[in-house]
């Protein structure tokens, strides 16, 4: 993976309030990062909404958990059509977006969305192979529907120390991680991150020191201190 096979761009501004994004891999530090960010948001007179995209509905569809169950195996298999599947997750956030956040922000609050447009855009380029010009000029179009966050925060994590985070959940106790898609994931995060001047947040750190990077990422510009 050597670079962004697209020229994508999010032109849009989100206007009134704080949109702020986090993205990674699963075990990289999210959940804490966006708790402790909401609690601080408050303090600074926010009123904060969070969401987990794509929708639970989204997750229902048939597609979507043949994928989630074994992501490299169904689609070797020709069992999900990963364009398809880009389609049906990026209409879900950006209709989530357009009905439920923009109206949020235009009230001026803070919104925190957990797996923004960056996370749909991870799982076509671990499978670029499969992808043409035709379609990814298909999704650079999408990606232009989105508004730009005012912060957006890539979590990294290594394997080793995320496969022992997911294994220490109960209900991910017995899941399988593979390293392979894993470390594809990692490296197309950091790809986003550079292509769209998100910021790093390297979770090997101590939480303390990875808040300072997200609050003063933010700063005073946001009244976040």
């Amino acid at each position: 993976m050597t670079g962004i096979p697209y020229p994508f761009a999010t032109d849009k501004q989100p206007g009134r309030g704080l949109l702020v994004s986090f993205e990674g891999v699963d075990g990289s530090g999210k959940t804490t990062n966006i708790r402790r960010l909401r609690a601080q948001l408050r303090r600074s007179g926010y009123q904060v909404r969070v969401f987990k995209l794509p929708s639970s509905a989204a997750k229902q569809l048939p597609a979507f958990k043949d994928y989630k169950r074994d992501p490299l195996a169904v689609e070797a298999a020709g069992q999900v059509d990963i364009f398809a599947m880009f389609l049906a997750v990026a209409g879900d956030r950006l209709n989530t977006i357009r009905t439920r956040i923009q109206p949020l922000l235009e009230r001026g609050y803070a919104v925190i969305v957990d797996r923004y447009l960056y996370s749909a855009l991870c799982e076509c380029m671990v499978s670029s192979n499969r992808m043409t010009a035709a379609q990814w000029s298909v999704i650079a179009g999408i990606v232009a529907e989105f508004p730009t966050p005012h912060a957006a925060f890539f979590n990294r994590v290594s394997f080793i120390e995320a496969r022992k985070r997911i294994l220490s959940r109960e209900a991910e106790r017995d899941d399988y991680v593979d390293p392979i898609l894993f470390n594809r994931r990692i490296d197309a995060f950091e790809i986003l991150r550079a292509h769209f001047g998100g910021t790093l947040v390297d979770t090997a750190l101590d939480d303390h020191s990875c808040f300072k990077i997200i609050t003063s990422t933010i700063g005073g510009s946001h009244g976040v201190s």
